[in-house]
This record gives structure tokens, C-alpha cells and sequence, in this order.
């Protein structure tokens, strides 16, 4: 492992501490933890599920899929576990996992791991009783880089092909939502240096901008692609990318929505919406929570 990745991983997980203090389990909430959804001991995720009233127990709740972010170098499933708790209070089974990280593990690692996690949704769908036809994914940082990666995998053969991801069975996902998200790297972004500089730790090869086309998720992007559900803050150091996703899915002709939260006073950081004590996490995750309710398909 490089020393930066381990400062990274450090760093991040004092703020998820220093986040999260203080915060309880709440008792409206079910939990399924460490489940497998492949052969390695990494591929694990766990369910939150609100508790439902006798005549609703047997009933099929919409899914909300998290994909962590972490520059892909850091991020566990806990890590996440309040923020999951809160959406899934909303009225949703919600499904956090871990994937292999790097730079122990290189692209499209990631990728296919999220493949198989949603291969395991389908096959598992009726024992957790999770409604197949309302499949929603959640993301932020690099998990949406790894998030919309692996849905162009799912319907562009082309780019799929570009990146080596096997894709046996996948989801009709009904909307996808992207916080705070990186959608292409360039190695001298006089606005981001860090994020090329975690991407040498997740490629291979990670010279010069043409090794970098990999991670530009805008190639995978097609007319086929469901509503999306994007934002910022205005303190987070990747809101200059948002213009890149807004053009390709206009290039696609895919509805989507734009949302940026803080103002002036309030400088929201990168991944604001995590911190679930914060008035602007609460405002983003509703309005992200009314989108997929607006997209869900009644029997």
C-alpha cells in the first residue's frame, strides 16, 4: 500500500468519527449485517429496512443501492450506516456494500464487484422481499464515478467493452442520484489536484490524460440511461465537475435534476449530505428522496 493511501484512509475515517459522534441506533429500523454477496470476504453488505405494521410485513419495499465514495482507496459500508438508517426510515430497503479498494486492487475492480452486487439483488430479491421493478441507486465521490461506470457497462456494449466488465444479469434501475460526484479526471486540474493524484493509486497506468479515459463516465452515458439526480455544495472542491455530467446527459437526452445547497454563509464541504445532523443534509436528501418517490411504478 502507498503512504498516501494510508494517509487518506486515516484522514477520512477521523472525519466519519468525528461525523457520526454521538449518534444512536434508531429502534424503527431492521438490520441484516455482513451478508455475502460473493466469494471474497470483502464482497459483504448489509440491509436496512424499516419496521413495518402487521399488515405490511409481507410487503415489497423499494430499493435504494448506496455505492460509498472514498476516492477509491477508502470507504466501508459502516461508514455510512446513519445516512442509510435515515433513507431507509423513508420507506425503503436500503443496501449498503463494501468493494475492493485500491491501490490493493485496481480498476475495474470496483466495477465488476458492484455487477455482481446487483446480480445478487435480483437473485434475492423475494427472501428479502425487495421490489425488483423499483430499484434505486445512491452515490457519492468516486462511488459515483463507479456507480455510472457500471450502469454504462449495463447498456453500452461498446464501453463496456472499452473496460473489460462482464455483465450477466443487471437491474432497469428507475433513477439514479450523484452527490458530490467525480465524473472526470485530468491530470493537471489546477481546480482538483487530488482526485488525479487517488486515480494513479486505482489505474495501472496513470501517466498522462489518455490513460485517464477510463474514468470518464460520460463515454458509457446513453439515451437509455434512467432520470438522474445530481448535486453540490458550495464548499465542495469537485463542484466544477457538474458541468461535465449536465452536458452529457443533455447530449443523451436524459431528464435529470441539478441542485446545488449552501450559500455564501454556509460553505458545504465535499459529501455534506452524510452528516445527517445538518440542516442542509436533511433539505438534500429529502428533495433526493421526493425524485425517486416521483419515479416509483405502482403494481
Amino acid at each position: 500500500m502507498s503512504s498516501y493511501s494510508d494517509y487518506i484512509r486515516l484522514q477520512f475515517e477521523i472525519q466519519e468519527q468525528e461525523r457520526d459522534k454521538g449518534l444512536t441506533m434508531p429502534e424503527d429500523i431492521r438490520i441484516w449485517k455482513d451478508i455475502r454477496y460473493g466469494d471474497d470476504e470483502v464482497q459483504i453488505l448489509d440491509i436496512y429496512k424499516p419496521l413495518m405494521n402487521e399488515e405490511d410485513g409481507e410487503k415489497k419495499l423499494p430499493v435504494i443501492v448506496n455505492v460509498h465514495g472514498g476516492g477509491w482507496v477508502y470507504g466501508k459500508k459502516e461508514g455510512y450506516q446513519f445516512y442509510c438508517m435515515e433513507l431507509a426510515g423513508k420507506g425503503f430497503t436500503v443496501i449498503s456494500f463494501d468493494y475492493h479498494l485500491a491501490p490493493e486492487f485496481k480498476f475495474p475492480t470496483p466495477i465488476r464487484d458492484t455487477a455482481l452486487l446487483f446480480e445478487w439483488i435480483l437473485e434475492h430479491a423475494d427472501e428479502y422481499l425487495l421490489d425488483k421493478d423499483n430499484i434505486f441507486a445512491f452515490s457519492d465521490s468516486a462511488g459515483s464515478n463507479i456507480l455510472l461506470s457500471y450502469y454504462g457497462c449495463c447498456l453500452n456494449k461498446d464501453y463496456r467493452n472499452s473496460i473489460s466488465v462482464d455483465i450477466k444479469e443487471y437491474p432497469s434501475l428507475k433513477g439514479l442520484v450523484c452527490n458530490c460526484g467525480v465524473y472526470r479526471v485530468m491530470m493537471n486540474d489546477p481546480k482538483d489536484p487530488l482526485t488525479a493524484v487517488l486515480a494513479k493509486e486505482y489505474l495501472e497506468k496513470c501517466e498522462n490524460d489518455q490513460d485517464l479515459i477510463c474514468l470518464d463516465i460520460t463515454r458509457g452515458i446513453t439515451g437509455d440511461f434512467p432520470p438522474v439526480f445530481f448535486c453540490t455544495g458550495t464548499g465542495d472542491f469537485l463542484s466544477h465537475q457538474t458541468g461535465i455530467l449536465s452536458e452529457a446527459l443533455l447530449k443523451a437526452n436524459v431528464p435529470f435534476q441539478f441542485h446545488s445547497y449552501g450559500d455564501a454563509k454556509n460553505r458545504l464541504g465535499h459529501v455534506f449530505n452524510t452528516n445527517i445532523r445538518s440542516q442542509f443534509a436533511k433539505k438534500s436528501n429529502m428533495d433526493e428522496i421526493a425524485f425517486v418517490k416521483s419515479l416509483i411504478s405502482e403494481d
